[in-house]
């Protein structure tokens, strides 16, 4: 049985990994709970990681994210420092989120995500996929800079030699006027 120490630990692993995306996530979604499903949860506090395993949900406000395994970095302050979240073979890991000031959710999947907190950074790897409305941008390897809203896919070292092993794809919607 869990100590209420350790329950607390792994609702502050979990919170982290949400708010810490507050520059892309809205604003008010800090203040809501932290719901966590998982099959399993390996939770290591002198390491300051934790490991949920087997469809792992993880729900705060308008932010969502799912995968086989997610892994959360914390430091001694229990801020976040990273989040990995690893899809089964033949499947996808998934997030969402709604931006505050934007009319639709921003929905990323891929065979792995990682968030980097202090880089406002997130990485999708295999079958990447982005999409915000009827936008959608792919690629193998896709770095989503959250504060900046910088958007890179593929791989600039086979830009140009025809040796992509897959290329980036875009579909951008007219603007309404």
């Amino acid at each position: 049985m869990f100590q209420p120490k350790t329950i607390l630990t792994i609702l502050s692993a979990a919170a982290l990994l949400t708010t810490s995306a507050q520059s892309w996530a809205l604003a008010t979604d800090r203040e809501q709970p932290v719901y966590i499903e998982a099959d399993y949860a390996d939770i290591d506090q002198l390491n300051h990681v934790t490991v949920y395993r087997g469809n792992v949900k993880i729900r705060q406000g308008s932010i969502g994210i799912w995968g086989d395994v997610v892994t959360i970095y914390t430091d001694q302050n229990n801020d976040l420092i990273k989040a990995f979240s690893d899809a089964k073979a033949g499947s996808l890991a998934r997030f969402k989120q709604m931006p505050d000031d934007k009319p639709d959710e921003v929905w990323g999947e891929g065979e792995r995500l990682e968030y980097w907190a202090a880089e406002n950074l997130v990485k999708i790897f295999r079958r990447g996929k982005l999409w915000q409305g009827k936008d959608v941008f792919t690629s193998h390897r896709i770095l989503y800079d959250t504060a900046k809203e910088v958007l890179v896919g593929g791989d600039q070292s086979t830009a140009g030699t025809g040796q992509a092993k897959e290329r980036v794809r875009m579909t951008i919607q007219p603007k309404k006027q």
